[in-house]
C-alpha cells in the first residue's frame, strides 16, 4: 500500500457520515472535522516520508502499514495520536529504522492515552533515568507505612500539578512494557528530587502531619527508566 491508498482508505472511511446527513445534520459538521484532521495527518506524514534520504526508502511491510492506516482513522483528532501513527507508518519506509521497528508498536499506541505521550516525550529531552516517588505516612504509634500517592512524577518541572495526575500513566507505560519502576535504589544526584521536596502538596501534608505529630509523610524515592522495548518505541514513534 501506498500513501496515496492509505488516505483514500482514510477518506472512504470519513465519507460514510454521507449516509447519515439527512439523519442528523452533526455528522456533516464531524465530516468536516475529519477531512481537517486528515489533511494535517497527510502534511505530518508526508514530510515524514520526506525526510527519509533517497537511499535510505523502502517498500514497506503490508503487515505494519495496513493496520497503521486503519487504526489511524478513530485517532485523527489528537495531535499526539496523529504524529505517532505518521512516524510509524514512514518508520516502515525507512530501513534505518528497521532494527528498532516492531509489529506490537501499533498496540502501544492505541492503548496509550495522549498524556502517556506527553510522558514519553519527556525522555527524549531528559537522560533516560528520571526520578520519581511515592508520598508515604507512617504512624508514630504504630509500625507500618501507607502510600498517600503511588509514581508521584512531576513533569517538565511543572509544580502545580496534582500529585495523582501521571500516576495511572506511569502505570499504563509500566503495564505495557515500555518503562520500568523500581525504589530499591535511587538516582545518585539528591538534587533531582528537589522538585518534590518543594512540591506544594507535599509540604502542606508534612506541615499538617508535623502540627498533629501523629504521623510523618516523607518521600520513597525511585527511578524510572525506560525499557529496551520503550527506547526502541521512542526512537520509532516519538522522537
Amino acid at each position: 500500500m501506498d500513501l496515496q491508498t492509505g488516505l483514500a482508505l482514510i477518506a472512504s472511511v470519513i465519507g460514510v457520515a454521507d449516509y447519515f446527513k439527512d439523519i442528523n445534520p452533526l455528522y456533516c459538521k464531524k465530516r468536516a472535522e475529519m477531512e481537517v484532521y486528515m489533511n494535517i495527518f497527510k502534511e505530518h506524514l508526508t514530510k515524514h516520508l520526506e525526510d527519509i534520504p533517497e537511499e535510505n526508502r523502502q517498500s514497506p511491510k503490508n503487515s505494519i502499514i495496513w493496520p497503521a492506516f486503519e487504526s489511524s482513522i478513530f485517532y485523527l483528532e489528537d495531535e499526539e495520536y496523529r504524529e505517532m501513527f505518521a512516524k510509524l507508518i514512514a518508520s516502515a519506509c525507512d530501513n534505518r529504522k528497521n532494527i528498532n521497528s516492531h509489529h506490537y508498536f501499533l498496540n502501544i499506541i492505541k492503548q496509550l492515552d495522549p498524556k502517556d505521550a506527553i510522558i514519553l516525550k519527556s525522555f527524549c529531552n531528559e537522560n533516560s533515568k528520571q526520578a520519581i516517588t511515592n508520598i508515604c505516612v507512617k504512624s508514630k504509634i504504630g509500625e507500618g507505612m501507607t502510600i498517600l500517592t503511588n509514581h508521584f512524577f512531576v513533569l517538565n518541572k511543572n509544580t502545580s500539578s496534582n500529585p495523582d495526575a501521571y500516576s495511572s500513566c506511569i502505570t499504563n507505560l509500566k503495564r505495557l512494557g515500555i518503562i520500568e519502576v523500581s525504589y530499591l535504589s535511587k538516582l545518585v544526584v539528591s538534587e533531582n528530587y528537589d522538585i518534590y521536596e518543594q512540591h506544594p502538596v507535599y509540604l502542606e501534608l508534612k506541615s499538617f502531619a508535623d502540627k498533629n505529630g501523629i504521623a510523618e509523610i516523607y518521600l520513597e524515592k525511585g527511578i524510572v527508566d525506560l525499557t529496551p522495548l520503550g527506547k526502541d518505541f521512542l526512537k520509532v514513534c516519538i522522537e
